[in-house]
């Protein structure tokens, strides 16, 4: 698979690269996904390079450079911080974690929103109030719209019932995509406690680990920030999955060569 720092001028057509994608769903439901899978690279290597950047201070700050030295320690010592026991590198990590899980999703969103486009009757019976059919500047506008209905609904799905509800609607091979998914589950449940409950584990975060089948050690009460290491494993978990997706919509989508002749 490709990697965010894998592309350059020069492997414009590469198998798997951005370009190639843009390429081969051009006229596709599947080019709708390919501007939000771009943003998600592009995010990915901002992250990736600030990570760099943060832990460079981090170093330099314990190697002793005065300011750095200085504004760790009095971003650690601060009372705030002692009381939700949070450091520097936790802090940031967590921040760039809820960052990434939200660019997942928003590519989850486009990647419906290309499903609908292609096969309208899986959206259902969807309501739409008289002002947002009005407001609408198109049909897409909707299906976008009805998109993200869909996409709110699955967040309240056990986690292995999004994945198959997820590959339902999208037309890929549920088995291809679970072993993806699966890692995804515990970043996803650990950014939502992070949001709603401070990284403080509850019932939520454990029942969302056993229902994906994943052992979980941590009891309730206790808090799990992400540090840069964890970072890093999510980093490659989600560029695993979102790639993963966009390959097995490829199969799906992508016009086969020997039946066009």
């Amino acid at each position: 698979m490709s990697t965010p720092n894998s592309h350059d001028k020069d492997d414009d057509e590469e198998v798997g690269s951005p370009n190639y994608w843009v390429e081969q769903f051009e006229g596709t439901p599947g080019s709708v996904v390919v501007p939000p899978y771009i943003r998600f690279l592009q995010g990915l290597l901002l992250l990736r390079r600030a990570v760099v950047v943060l832990r460079s201070a981090q170093y330099s700050g314990a190697m002793g450079h005065p300011e750095l030295s200085e504004a760790i320690m009095d971003f650690e010592d601060d009372r705030v911080a002692n009381q939700v026991e949070v450091s520097y590198e936790t802090y940031f990590a967590g921040q760039l974690l809820i960052n990434l899980i939200s660019e997942v999703e928003h590519f989850f969103g486009s990647a419906i929103s290309a499903a609908l486009r292609l096969h309208p009757n899986k959206m259902g019976k969807q309501s739409f109030q008289l002002s947002e059919i009005i407001s609408a500047g198109s049909t897409d506008e909707l299906i976008d719209h009805a998109a993200n209905i869909f996409l709110n609904k699955l967040m309240y799905e056990k986690p292995l019932d999004y994945a198959k509800k997820f590959s339902d609607i999208l037309s890929i091979d549920y088995d291809s995509l679970v072993d993806l998914w699966i890692p995804f589950v515990e970043l996803k449940a650990r950014r939502d406690i992070g949001i709603h409950n401070n990284w403080v584990v509850n019932d939520i975060y454990n029942r969302k680990l056993f229902e994906a089948k994943i052992k979980c050690n941590e009891s309730v009460g206790s808090r799990l920030r992400p540090d840069f290491s964890y970072l890093t494993k999510a980093d490659h978990i989600c560029l695993d999955l979102v790639e993963g997706i966009i390959e097995l919509l490829s199969e799906k989508w992508m016009p086969d060569p020997e039946k066009a002749e």
